[in-house]
């Protein structure tokens, strides 16, 4: 279950603009480290992401 969930997240994270499916893993990794993301903005933090990938974002990704 935990996999299929981990996949759907990937399958999630690949619709915003500049995500594959490489950084939808880091981006998974990331917050399995760190914790949920506070704000969309720190997403930037993720190796592999900058703030311009980020900025496109804008409209598209929300933090709940």
């Amino acid at each position: 279950l935990r996999r299929q969930r981990q996949m759907c997240k990937e399958t999630a994270l690949c619709t915003l603009p500049g995500v594959g499916e490489q950084r939808a893993r880091a981006i998974i990794e990331y917050r399995e480290q760190y914790g949920r993301f506070a704000a969309v903005e720190e997403a930037a933090a993720v190796p592999g992401l900058t703030e311009a990938v980020v900025a496109e974002w804008d409209g598209l990704a929300y933090v709940s």
